[in-house]
């Protein structure tokens, strides 16, 4: 069976129970699916796969360490511009993503 992309994508957080306040922001150049919380942040989800996150990522050296599988950045209510500032948290842990975007306050 082939898949689209969004296809895959929906299977990379299907085993994790997704706030329905989140908003699905996906766009299909992204590289990665992801979703808009009520406190302004982005919530990029990758694979839950060691592996396919390992080669997704591009320019890592055998050293570097496999990419987390969360990333979160605070974003703009104007046209979802990213801040002056880099990815503020990466984790491997969903539950560590929830606490982080429901105890941060901009």
């Amino acid at each position: 069976m082939k898949f689209t992309k969004r296809e895959t994508w929906e299977r990379w957080y299907s085993d994790l129970a997704i706030p329905e306040r989140w908003t699905n922001i996906s766009y299909r150049y992204d590289a990665l699916p992801s979703f808009k919380t009520p406190t302004g942040y982005q919530v990029w989800i990758s694979s839950p796969n060691p592996r396919t996150r390992r080669a997704n990522a591009s320019g890592l050296e055998k050293s570097d360490p496999t990419p987390a599988r969360f990333a979160v950045m605070y974003i703009t209510e104007l046209d979802c511009e990213l801040f002056d500032e880099p990815t503020c948290f990466c984790s491997d842990s969903f539950e560590e993503v929830l606490n982080h975007v429901s105890n941060e306050e901009k």
